[in-house]
């Protein structure tokens, strides 16, 4: 929740510059993200688990959860 939240009000604050950007309250932005991540998580872990998903089944898909929802693109 803690970088969505920094990245959120980052966002923020260009939007205060710039009018074409959303000023929705960061707080807010973060733990949407927070919880499309950990949603995502989630059933990236219930694929593989089904019906015996443990929380630490969850954690260990995070890393794959915020590549495929915020992908890195090798630098040129």
């Amino acid at each position: 929740v803690a970088v969505f939240l920094s990245w959120a009000r980052q966002h923020g604050k260009a939007a205060e510059t710039d009018p074409r950007i959303s000023q929705m309250n960061p707080t807010l932005l973060g733990c949407i993200a927070a919880s499309a991540l950990l949603r995502k998580a989630a059933g990236i872990a219930f694929e593989s688990k089904r019906r015996s998903t443990l929380t630490g089944d969850i954690i260990e898909c995070l890393g794959r959860s915020l590549e495929e929802i915020c992908p890195v693109y090798p630098s040129s």
